[in-house]
């Protein structure tokens, strides 16, 4: 998230708790994206839920 920041992909929101991207940003991996997030590790797979449909990404891998 830091190099983000230094890169200018990232500006201030109203809520100074909160970054907004200005640039799309992909990463190679749900837990890397969820890294970025939360600062630190965690799996992506079980961190990230699929909306509207109350479970994991995991969850949702496996019946798909």
């Amino acid at each position: 998230k830091n190099k983000a920041i230094q890169k200018g992909n990232l500006k201030d929101s109203p809520n100074p708790l909160v970054f907004e991207l200005k640039t799309p940003i992909t990463f190679p991996s749900p837990s890397a994206a969820a890294v970025f997030i939360a600062g630190c590790s965690v799996n992506g797979r079980k961190e990230w839920h699929v909306e509207n449909q109350g479970m994991s990404l995991k969850s949702w891998q496996m019946k798909h």
